[in-house]
């Protein structure tokens, strides 16, 4: 479950921030214990744009319609799984 502080409800914005702002769709970078080349879920899968063993960022959506590169040591992990799946974005 997506914690609610990181939902858009709207992609007409939520008045607090203005769209060029406001992340509505980004890249979720995936790990299985820190492990970002073997993520064990349903199947197996590794995170997208890996350099090397670690991820090198993720792509964001704005609301406005822009999109920006989000280098990985900016990333903060967002969601963990009771699995030992973690989400950053």
């Amino acid at each position: 479950m997506i914690p609610r502080e990181l939902q858009r409800v709207s992609i007409l914005g939520d008045g607090t921030q203005a769209p060029s702002d406001a992340e509505f769709i980004a890249d979720a970078v995936a790990s299985t214990y820190g492990d970002y080349t073997r993520i064990q879920g349903m199947l197996l899968d590794r995170t997208s744009h890996l350099h090397g063993r670690v991820p090198a960022g993720g792509n964001i959506l704005f609301l406005d319609g822009h999109t920006a590169w989000r280098p990985f040591r900016e990333m903060k992990p967002r969601i963990p799984v009771d699995v030992g799946v973690v989400w950053d974005f």
